[in-house]
């Protein structure tokens, strides 16, 4: 009797992430982003990322990317703080990036990557900059 009950929730849950998936699909399009790039990185994680949280996160960053600032066609979700050093799915960690900085970051402290940029004479954004700007004056006083 168990496993039924199991089954049956299982069941609404794969329905429900069907529906919200079909309807965040052409919310999503819009915004050059596909619904199994986000599947694929809920597989990966083992964890869901809110298509909510990343259309807020599209506006916010107005459809650039959070660290150069070059106009996003394929946008990347990329984490702050790398999930392979500790950081999660929520909101306040998850930026938008082009795919040369997502790539360019991988595991990297986002500081130690902004100060990288600038040190190499490439564009950060203004966003980038001031949210980090204690922890980019720490670094650099280090070095």
């Amino acid at each position: 009797m168990m496993r039924r009950a199991n089954s049956m929730t299982e069941s609404v849950h794969i329905r429900l992430y069907e529906r919200i998936t079909r309807e965040g699909s052409a919310r999503l399009k819009a915004i050059g982003m596909s619904a199994s790039q986000l599947r694929e990185h809920r597989v990966r994680l083992g964890r869901s990322i809110d298509i909510d949280h990343v259309l807020a996160q599209y506006e916010r960053q107005h459809g650039e990317c959070f660290w150069c600032g070059e106009v996003l066609s394929s946008p990347e979700i990329d984490h702050v703080k790398p999930v392979s050093t500790g950081g999660t799915n929520s909101s306040n960690n998850i930026v938008l990036a082009c795919r040369r900085c997502n790539w360019e970051k991988r595991a990297q402290p986002a500081v130690e990557f902004i100060v990288g940029r600038l040190d190499s004479g490439l564009p950060v954004t203004s966003a980038a900059r001031a949210r980090f700007e204690d922890e980019i004056r720490r670094l650099r006083r280090t070095r």
